[in-house]
């Protein structure tokens, strides 16, 4: 049987500390004599590719306002009261829509158009409900005098 201390007995089970310092070292020692082989830490021959640049910013003049931004303002002169009960709403929305306006933003375009969505339409309220199709018949209906 094997020594105490030895890697050779780490592999046979033994996990006592002088065994598991002995297999770290033989680990330790296997790496450093074959660099290139499998179950290194990093590969020392992998360079580092240049990445692409990125895109600059395109500037947009702060006065001029874009096609979704104008639309949302008109949207939200539209509503009247409800968009003056919520200011911060109207706010978020003329935000997202000079997202949407900016074409280096184009990335986050399809988020930020079903944000904006959902958020004119919680500025438009609840619809009113429809009573259904047997209120709807009932209406057309002419009722029979009572008994």
């Amino acid at each position: 049987m094997a020594q105490h201390g030895t890697a050779t007995m780490y592999r046979n089970g033994c996990r006592c500390n002088d065994c598991c310092a002995s297999n770290a070292k033989r680990g330790r020692d296997y790496r450093a004599k074959n660099p290139t082989r499998r179950g290194t830490r990093g590969a020392r021959n992998v360079v580092a590719m240049p990445t692409q640049p990125t895109p600059q910013p395109v500037p947009q003049p702060p006065n001029e306002l874009g096609d979704n931004e104008a639309a949302v303002i008109a949207q939200c002169e539209q509503l009247g009261k409800a968009a003056a009960e919520k200011p911060s709403l109207v706010a978020q929305a003329k935000t997202l829509a000079r997202i949407l306006d900016r074409p280096d933003l184009m990335p986050m375009h399809a988020t930020t158009s079903r944000q904006l969505q959902a958020l004119l339409a919680s500025l438009d309220g609840p619809k009113k409900k429809s009573r259904g199709r047997l209120a709807a018949v009932q209406a057309m209906t002419p009722r029979k005098a009572a008994q």
